[in-house]
């Protein structure tokens, strides 16, 4: 598994990104817009596949781009899911001012299978 993200904003978007993979929806997480991340919930760990983070955007014009920095565990990062769905939860690591309410996040997953 591997990622792209682009955020598509007016102006930069700085922060970096974590995305926390799951093979179910997340119950126990913390999900809340602008609530502090708490670190994936005990009912979700056995669900958490792993993390991808992503760097700083870097202003592409009318959007943001970030690529890959780490993946957790390692590269590469390996996928077993029961179902046919992946489901993740994004955490901004940083203080980010230029965020706006509805602004589109688009996260691009590269599966192997």
């Amino acid at each position: 598994v591997s990622a792209s993200i682009s955020y598509t904003a007016a102006t930069a978007i700085a922060a970096t990104s974590e995305l926390f993979l799951f093979s179910q929806t997340p119950m126990a997480s913390e999900m809340d817009d602008n609530a502090a991340w708490g670190g994936v919930g005990a009912a979700d760990v056995p669900y958490h596949l792993g993390s991808i983070a992503f760097s700083a955007g870097t202003d592409v014009g009318a959007s943001t781009f970030g690529l890959p920095t780490t993946l957790t565990p390692a590269v590469p990062l390996f996928v077993r899911s029961e179902a046919t769905r992946i489901f993740g939860i994004l955490v901004l690591r940083d203080a980010e001012i230029n965020e706006t309410a509805g602004m589109t996040v688009l996260i691009t997953l590269y599966l192997e299978g």
